[in-house]
């Protein structure tokens, strides 16, 4: 039962999200189906708990006019300096980089950033994090697997 709680603990941290946890899960010689579930899951949370402090910290900043004025200059910036790659993937965008598995590039972190800074919908964001993230599951078991 440790194991399990330690697996889905650890995918809840960045940078190692699942590209730790499912092979730390093999090397525990667990279910697969389970690795991948509570993987998936632990790092999804971690993606969930950062769109709610990025809506969160949004709404204190918000109050101070200086510091509105700052945020909104920054995701101005940042817009429309990618709005037209984003505008072509939309959302496959936040599925991309939640199946990179690269530590900084891709993950739930970076999916959920990305999808904050272009304004997608909360839940439409959890959705298209999730896909990516069993897509990174995958491409991170192939390979254990058959090595294994």
């Amino acid at each position: 039962m440790l194991q399990y709680l330690t697996l889905f603990l650890l995918s809840i941290l960045p940078v190692i999200e699942l590209r730790g946890g499912i092979p730390l899960g093999m090397q525990y010689g667990l279910p697969t189906f389970l690795i991948f579930i509570l993987c998936v899951l632990g790092s999804l949370l971690g993606g969930i708990l950062v769109l709610i402090i990025l809506y969160y910290f949004e709404k204190i900043i918000d109050k101070g006019p200086f510091f509105k004025r700052f945020k909104e200059k920054i995701l101005e910036h940042t817009r429309k300096k990618h709005s037209q790659k984003f505008q072509k993937l939309k959302e496959g965008l936040i599925i991309v980089l939640a199946a990179i598995p690269i530590p900084i590039l891709g993950g739930s972190y970076t999916a959920a950033l990305a999808s904050y800074v272009f304004g997608v919908k909360k839940t439409t964001s959890i959705l298209f994090i999730f896909l990516g993230l069993c897509i990174q599951a995958l491409i991170i078991l192939g390979p254990l697997k058959l090595l294994k």
